[in-house]
């Protein structure tokens, strides 16, 4: 799929599911913040993870995966205000991208145990958002 088709794709993806994609309205934060927030919320969970506390290591690094989708949706006009709506737009980001590392997004128990993993994925959607 070509990049730039995330909005069709998206759409596709709740018909599917008989669900209809909404729209933004107005943002709590700009994409632009989302970006740093997310390579914030990677630094704070290396550190998090230094210090032996796992599970705000866990949950920084769930944030920063959720963030940098989050800049993507907040740059296309793109609703994820739910899980559901993240995880969809995830999978609408692998498949546009072409890219199946991406494929993989993860649910919450899954985060800890895969550290380098979410690093990679976010890293990754982090610089889709840049380049965006």
């Amino acid at each position: 799929m070509m990049a730039g088709n995330i909005h069709k794709t998206f759409t596709s993806y709740f018909r599917a599911c008989g669900e209809k994609a909404q729209a933004i309205e107005e943002p709590d934060m700009t994409s632009t913040e989302h970006i740093e927030t997310a390579k914030q919320f990677l630094a704070d969970s290396d550190r998090e993870f230094l210090d032996g506390d796992e599970l705000q290591a866990s949950e920084k690094l769930w944030g920063a995966a959720s963030h940098a989708v989050m800049a993507i949706a907040e740059q296309r006009g793109l609703s994820y205000g739910s899980h559901r709506e993240m995880k969809i737009l995830a999978q609408a980001l692998a498949d546009e991208y072409d890219d199946p590392f991406l494929h993989g997004f993860m649910e919450d128990f899954q985060i800890q145990g895969d550290r380098p993993v979410v690093h990679e994925f976010t890293s990754r959607v982090l610089e889709l958002a840049v380049a965006a």
